[in-house]
């Protein structure tokens, strides 16, 4: 897991009044951001007197290993990301953080504003922890409102997942759970959003295993499997087209 807040006292050099949000381009070596996207780890901007919420993230996303939406860009004004929860999440755990946050609200599926567990929701300079122990299923609702950098992650401890992917060249293996019927397999782009489709073949003999080839249609994609009512699962790993030309990813 790569996370500023292990680098937090040098990334806040002391004439940056207000770090991050310092109307500045480079509050943060963005080299931080690529890595952490990279591996499927997490961006979050601590201040150096925050440093007590790694342990928060760190038990969190150990936690936590289904990843159901993941984000990360640039904000000038607010965005929604929706977090679909399906009967088999029995704990969900939200980290996002805004280089220059207003505020950060989670909704639930009637779009009622939930605060979690004092012991659980920990809000910081720019961003915000939170633990909901046995969410409603339902299309639930992230809204980060402000400006400039920012990266989310929504994950869950769920009995049902998506699994073993592995990328190279021009295919593609992965795991869903087998009792997920129809899954649908989609790449999304940096921020969630779609690029294509993809058609994968089942496995006759390993349930739930399924494989393909692909060219991806965008330099940047996250993999994603959904199947229409409700399951939604993504690889955190932003994957990049031009690692490819080299070697595998696995």
């Amino acid at each position: 897991m790569v996370a500023l807040s292990a680098l937090a006292q040098d990334q806040q050099p002391r004439y940056q009044a207000g770090w991050p949000c310092t109307g500045k381009e480079r509050a943060f070596d963005p080299t931080y951001s690529k890595i952490a996207e990279a591996t499927g780890g997490h961006l979050f901007l601590f201040d150096k007197s925050e440093m007590s919420g790694m342990s928060a993230l760190a038990i969190g996303d150990m936690k936590h290993k289904e990843t159901i939406a993941r984000a990360s860009g640039k904000l000038e004004s607010y965005v929604d990301i929706p977090i679909p929860v399906d009967a088999s999440v029995d704990s969900l755990f939200v980290v996002a953080s805004l280089q220059c946050m207003q505020t950060i609200q989670l909704y639930d599926p009637q779009r009622s504003s939930v605060t979690g567990d004092p012991d659980v929701d920990y809000w910081f300079r720019a961003g915000r922890i939170t633990t909901i122990a046995k969410p409603a299923a339902g299309e639930w609702l992230l809204r980060l409102a402000g400006t400039g950098a920012y990266s989310v992650a929504v994950e869950a401890h769920a009995a049902q997942g998506l699994h073993s992917v592995e990328v190279h060249e021009k295919t593609l293996s992965l795991r869903v759970s087998p009792e997920i019927a129809n899954p649908l397999f989609r790449l999304v782009g940096p921020a969630a959003e779609p690029i294509q489709t993809l058609t994968l073949a089942p496995d006759p003999d390993s349930p739930g295993h399924f494989s393909g080839a692909f060219e991806p249609a965008a330099k940047q994609f996250r993999i994603l499997v959904e199947n229409g009512a409700g399951f939604q699962r993504v690889d955190p790993r932003l994957f990049e087209t031009r690692l490819f030309e080299s070697k595998p990813v696995q």
